[in-house]
């Protein structure tokens, strides 16, 4: 019965908990009544979907100009620790030339 006040309550405007909390208040006693708020919340889908991410935007890609002479530029990737091979191998190391794709 608690988890359905609440739902009405938050669902009215998908109010934050503070505002939510106000209206429960009004007409109810609800232990803990902060946490179980904080945890419909959480898990509400419209709030989720409606919510800005904070932080950090993601950057833009820039491309690299392509350049008309071998070794010149190159792509590096790295890949371990992994399951050692039988001769104890835990790592990759692919560097690419980017004019010739000689790897």
């Amino acid at each position: 019965m608690q988890n359905q006040i609440i739902a009405r309550a938050h669902d009215r405007g998908h109010f934050g908990v503070k505002k939510t909390k106000d209206l429960i208040i009004q007409e109810y006693f609800i232990q803990n009544v902060d946490d179980k708020i904080k945890k419909y919340i959480s898990c509400c889908i419209p709030c989720i979907l409606s919510n800005h991410k904070r932080g950090k935007q993601e950057g833009l890609l820039h491309p690299l100009n392509k350049e008309e002479t071998p070794l010149h530029t190159f792509h590096i990737d790295f890949l371990g620790p992994l399951e050692s091979t039988n001769k104890n191998y835990k790592h990759i190391l692919a560097v690419v030339d980017s004019f010739t794709k000689f790897c």
